[in-house]
């Protein structure tokens, strides 16, 4: 999908803020990246960028998980 450059910050507003969020943590924690990991680096972007609000509730969350899930 493509979106004109006039409305890109009303229908994506924080795509720029995440993409460089994104390139700081690799550069800034990690200090260099190798192409082999990237995807590593990527993933755990993403899995800090979705827990971010949920630090109240870890523990239950993940005792629940434990409790709950089914290992195969």
């Amino acid at each position: 999908m493509k979106v004109e450059p006039k409305v890109a910050m009303k229908k994506l507003p924080y795509v720029h803020t995440i993409i460089s969020n994104a390139k700081r943590m690799t550069g800034g924690i990690h200090h260099s990246v190798f192409k082999d990991y990237l995807q590593n680096y990527l993933n755990e972007f993403c899995y800090k960028l979705n827990r971010r609000n949920f630090q109240r509730d870890m523990f239950d969350g993940m005792l629940k998980a434990s409790v709950c899930d089914t290992w195969f």
